[in-house]
Parts: C-alpha cells; sequence; structure tokens
C-alpha cells in the first residue's frame, strides 16, 4: 500500500507508473489496452506484474482518498449486485449470445430471445455490467461486447470462476 496521502503526489505516482507500463509494452511491441473487444493481452511476467500491482496500490489509494470511506464502503457491500448481474449473463449465455466480431452490436431483443428471458431483465442487467465496461451499448437496444467481456469467452478459468461465485 502507497504511504502517500496527499491526492497530487498519488496522481503522479499514477502518471508515473502508467509511463512506466506503456515503456514495458512499448519495449515488447505490444500495444496500449483498450476497452475495445479486440483488445491483446496483457503479458503476465514478472516485471509487467510488478509494475501493475504499483500502479494499481496508488489508484486504490487515490480512489480511496477522493470517493471517501463512506463511499467507498457502500460499494464493497453493493458488489454483491454485480456479481448477481455477472451470474445472470453466465446463466443465460449473454457472453456467447453477443457475437465477438461484430462492433455494431446485437438488438436487445435478440439477446433476450436467445437467452429465454423477458426484455426488460435483459436490458436491466446488461446495462448494469456497463457501468462496469463489462459490455456496450452502441445505440439504443444494440449490445457489444468489449474487452472485459470478450476475455470470458477467452479463459475457462474465468469463466468458471464466474459461474461458480
Amino acid at each position: 500500500m502507497n504511504a502517500s496521502t496527499d491526492i497530487l503526489a498519488l496522481a503522479l505516482d499514477i502518471v508515473n507508473h502508467a509511463a512506466n507500463i506503456k515503456t514495458l509494452l512499448g519495449s515488447q511491441n505490444l500495444p496500449a489496452p483498450d476497452f475495445l473487444s479486440n483488445s491483446p493481452e496483457l503479458p503476465d511476467t514478472p516485471e509487467y506484474v510488478a509494475l501493475r500491482s504499483k500502479l494499481v496500490a496508488s489508484l486504490d489509494d487515490l480512489r480511496l482518498l477522493v470517493v471517501g470511506p463512506r463511499t467507498t464502503m457502500r460499494g464493497l457491500m453493493g458488489s454483491s449486485n454485480d456479481l448477481a448481474a455477472l451470474q445472470v449473463a453466465f446463466e443465460f449465455g449473454f457472453f456467447t449470445i453477443v457475437p465477438v466480431a461484430e462492433e455494431e452490436g446485437i438488438a436487445l431483443e435478440e439477446i433476450a430471445r436467445q437467452a429465454g428471458i423477458d426484455v426488460g431483465r435483459t436490458r436491466q442487467v446488461l446495462r448494469f455490467l456497463c457501468t462496469h465496461r463489462i459490455f456496450r451499448e452502441v445505440k439504443e437496444g444494440w449490445f457489444a461486447h468489449t474487452a472485459c467481456s470478450v476475455a470470458f469467452g477467452r479463459d475457462e478459468n474465468l469463466i468458471g470462476l464466474g459461474q461458480y461465485s
């Protein structure tokens, strides 16, 4: 955990850590990650993991300082809603129903039809997941994958973790 409680110092740490990650990725001819469905896998090397850990620690500290303990704890206690939405998406196959290759997305009604659940519930779950950048609403009522939602199709262990959490 970063010992600094100065938000500007933490912000500068974040910039430096992010720059170090970008430099490392560039040295390995890897593009920077983005939120699109074709975002590249990040390396799992000790060097990258160490840089990532430093960045995440500073991000977590800055977020806590800026958001405050009450709001942070409310979010923590509300995380069961996040898990519930993911479990609905797993149970009804949203990650496979939404086609990976189609950037224009798929209509909400078609997702609901293929999943076998009502449109209202499908809309609620997908929009909730969109707030976490898991899926994206490309236009009113049309949803597409993001790098996060595609990850469930790429990683059997992640799928299993999600289904049984």
